[in-house]
């Protein structure tokens, strides 16, 4: 545009001194249209007058944005209103809460008084029950240790009497076989005689039939005697066990407080001894006897 404004200028040679006024000015007006035209189009060119598509953003009065801000204001008041009340509600809320929890801790430290006080009651009362106890196992302890002087002191006397009785079995034992030995030797040395002469013999004297049998009962006699000292020691024996073990069972009874670490006594039941005595006391006693004296087995 602009070059063909400036051609057509040119082509009019128009001589400058020979324009009136009027021409003067409209020249003037044209050399300014020019110019307006030049800059319009420069700025064309770079791209000044492109719309992007943004409106223009008009100006609101005073009042109107004097009333917008109010309106804010009383939104955001009322916002705060709703607010404060629901703080209120929780800070009422959060009272209550505090209230029952004193008195939940008030309750709590109720019952910790009552079971400290219990607590003391009961600690008074289990050392009156330790008390009791430890003097119930001092007696306990002594009448075990008297029971145990009477147990050792029976089961000695059982022990010098089962000695004793073994020594007097085996002197019985040497005594009946010699015995025994030269009664059948003096029958076997006077059989003949008396075969011969039954009459003397009869006349002289007790035969020696009549002496062996005379003998016989005597040894029956004496184990008779050995048999019932057997039965009255068997029945001691018994006694004592039973009493050993009902001591036993209250020692069992108290052992749960005390455990006890005490040597074992030699037990000798009533079985043991009697099956001492009669090992000694059975048929090989009486080996040299004959059928006439009975054996007795416990």
């Amino acid at each position: 545009m602009i070059p063909a404004v400036k051609q057509t200028l040119q082509e009019a040679e128009m001589p400058t001194g020979s324009l009136s006024a009027p021409e003067v000015t409209l020249a003037s007006l044209m050399e300014g249209l020019t110019s307006v035209v030049i800059a319009t189009a420069t700025a064309m060119e770079h791209g000044e007058y492109d719309f992007d598509g943004t409106k223009k953003i008009k100006s609101q009065e005073p009042v109107i944005l004097r009333s917008i801000a109010h309106r804010r204001a009383q939104a955001d008041l009322e916002s705060c209103k709703g607010k404060l009340e629901l703080k209120e509600e929780e800070v009422r809320e959060l009272h209550v809460a505090l209230k029952m929890r004193a008195d939940e801790l008030s309750e709590m430290a109720v019952r910790v008084n009552l079971a400290e006080k219990k607590a003391e009651s009961s600690g008074k009362g289990n050392l009156e029950k330790i008390a009791r106890l430890e003097q119930r196992l001092q007696q306990s302890q002594s009448e075990q240790k008297s029971t145990e002087k009477e147990y050792e002191q029976a089961l000695g006397t059982l022990q010098n009497d089962v000695e004793a009785l073994e020594k007097e079995n085996t002197e019985l034992k040497e005594k009946l076989r010699s015995f025994s030995k030269k009664a059948i030797f003096d029958g076997f040395l006077k059989a003949p005689a008396a075969s011969s002469s039954p009459l003397t013999g009869a006349d002289a004297g007790p035969s020696p039939t009549s002496s062996t049998l005379a003998s016989k009962l005597a040894a029956y006699r004496e184990t008779t005697v050995l048999l019932s000292e057997v039965e009255a020691l068997r029945e001691a024996v018994n006694t004592l066990s039973s009493e050993n073990f009902k001591l036993r069972g209250e020692k069992m009874h108290v052992g749960g407080l005390v455990q006890m670490n005490q040597t074992e006594f030699c037990r000798i039941t009533s079985r043991q001894i009697s099956t001492i005595i009669i090992h000694n006391v059975n048929t090989d006693w009486f080996s040299g006897v004959l059928d006439d004296v009975y054996v007795v087995h416990l």
